[in-house]
């Protein structure tokens, strides 16, 4: 690549990532989002979606101008122009309802200030691009990602991105910054003298609760993101306790002005009595929710609050954070696998996040699969949370979620039967987001603005 070039590539990319720069002629879209206006024929081995169920094929999916047109049967000889998926089996396009793409790891103490202390906004979302297009590689054409945690607004940029068809990855709803109670979240144990950046934005009162809101919404915030508590211990029950940072009356103003300006609230509660706090104000989702007891799984029933359960990808994180002698992570996969299965028995909705960026971006958050299978989720119930339960939660179900005439065509295709080998999803071979395929025959297709 030539110098000339790579400065124009350079400025081009810099105006579409800086609020204000030139915008680039994008795609035509629906509702904000780039798609396609050809059309896109399929011949599927068999079809999996919550709506239809299992059905077995050959069943051609056609669609057109990035909308599927039509499912059905089909058993004649491929056409021309057809994508030869007979071996496969096609499913909608995954959903991770807890991500951070600006986050790179957290797995041990110093790796989470090591990245707000040495790596800039810029660079964190030129990061955030790379861990965008491995999402949609993966197979994850949706996602929600809950705080650029200290990259400032690089997440309004990474979905911007995406959506005017500069670089490929999955349709993003994000939460910019999140909400924390005043010095109850990273960067912490600094000397007092010392001035460093925080993960989230700070609060102390009601008040500035919900100017943080209307200040985050005005900057483009999808969702709004709370750290309802900090500190998870060990209780002597064998259950998680923590600190509650957010006061009761705290998190009633923060969600209440969410929901006044038509944005869901999204709550990080480890211990019962943070999800009660956070239930009781009106949260639509909580995350991690490590300890569930029965009171939460009932209120949460009851009120349709949604669980996303942020099960870890890696399965030596906990282990690894239990070397620094908090006994709490030691037992934290036994733990979270009870309140799961409690969750789902006491009829709770689940939706799939996999905390991804909090783990090393090596591993697939559909790993996360596994270990919910082992905890007594069977795999649709699995699948249904990874698609139209998450698409549910997200208030996208009437675009995405599932393979059915009129929403968009995110379709991925896997090998074999996901039904009774729930890792095949971790093998993803074709994927096609709103009408573009973006990989095929296992290998990613250039397009766009690659």
């Amino acid at each position: 690549m030539t110098r000339r070039r790579l400065a124009l590539c350079s400025a081009v990319l810099v105006a579409a990532l800086v609020p204000g720069g030139t915008r680039a002629l994008a795609a035509p879209e629906i509702a904000g989002i780039a798609v396609d206006t050809g059309t896109l024929a399929l011949r599927c081995g068999a079809v999996w979606d919550a709506a239809g169920g299992h059905r077995r094929g050959p069943i051609a999916i056609v669609a057109d101008k990035g909308r599927i047109v039509s499912i059905q049967p089909d058993g004649s000889a491929l056409r021309p122009g057809e994508t030869d998926l007979r071996g496969e089996t096609c499913l909608p396009g995954l959903i991770d309802a807890h991500t951070h793409v600006m986050l790179e790891s957290d797995r041990l103490e110093g790796d989470y200030d090591a990245q707000l202390l040495k790596a800039s906004p810029e660079y964190r979302t030129i990061v955030g691009v790379g861990h965008a297009g491995r999402l949609l590689q993966w197979g994850f054409t949706a996602v929600r990602d809950l705080g650029a945690e200290g990259g400032g607004w690089g997440d309004l940029a990474v979905r911007d991105a995406i959506d005017r068809g500069m670089v490929s990855g999955p349709r993003m709803q994000v939460a910019t910054q999140a909400i924390v109670a005043t010095s109850a979240y990273p960067l912490l144990g600094y000397a007092p003298g010392v001035s460093v950046p925080v993960g989230a934005e700070q609060i102390t009162g009601a008040d500035e609760g919900r100017r943080a809101v209307r200040a985050q919404i005005g900057r483009g915030a999808d969702v709004i993101k709370l750290y309802a508590d900090r500190g998870p211990r060990l209780g002597a029950d064998g259950s998680v306790q923590s600190v509650p940072t957010l006061t009761p009356d705290e998190l009633r103003a923060i969600i209440g002005e969410a929901h006044r300006q038509g944005r869901k609230a999204a709550v990080n509660a480890r211990s019962a009595q943070s999800a009660r706090d956070a239930t009781d104000a009106g949260a639509d989702s909580i995350e991690h929710g490590d300890y569930l007891d029965a009171d939460n799984i009932a209120a949460m029933a009851r009120r349709g609050v949604y669980y996303v359960p942020d099960f870890d990808t890696d399965a030596s994180i906990s282990a690894r954070r239990a070397a620094g002698g908090n006994a709490v992570w030691r037992a934290m996969p036994q733990i979270k696998c009870a309140t799961l299965a409690r969750a789902v028995r006491g009829g709770v909705k689940v939706a799939f996040g996999s905390g991804i960026g909090g783990a090393d971006w090596s591993y697939n958050p559909a790993a996360a699969f596994a270990p919910m299978a082992a905890c007594g989720m069977t795999v649709a119930q699995i699948l249904t949370s990874a698609t139209l339960g998450s698409a549910r939660l997200m208030g996208i179900d009437d675009r995405v979620g599932s393979l059915e005439p009129g929403k968009l065509a995110d379709v991925i295709a896997v090998p074999g039967e996901p039904l009774s080998d729930i890792s095949v999803l971790q093998r993803v071979s074709f994927v096609a987001k709103g009408g573009v395929v973006h990989r095929v025959t296992g290998k990613p297709v250039k397009s766009g603005g690659e």
